[in-house]
């Protein structure tokens, strides 16, 4: 039967396929695998891939123009 009629000791999500007399997927919490570290050098380049990508998802949301490209390139590589 569905997880509904379970409890799920130790999850925080459980999904129900639409079948009620189908399984269910049980999902940790995704703070349980996410650790805080200063950051090191060779961190650099996926930081600056990161900036870049969340600079380009805001403000780059109907298209590249070139001033965007030229501002994110000056601003993150």
């Amino acid at each position: 039967p569905c997880c509904r009629a379970r409890p799920c000791v130790g999850y925080d999500l459980r999904v129900c396929l639409p079948d009620p007399g189908s399984a269910c997927l049980i999902i940790k919490p995704l703070l349980s695998t996410i650790a805080l570290r200063e950051a090191v050098p060779a961190d650099a380049i996926c930081l600056s891939a990161l900036g870049m990508q969340v600079f380009l998802d805001t403000y780059a949301t109907q298209g590249i123009r070139e001033s965007i490209a030229r501002e994110a390139l000056d601003a993150f590589s």
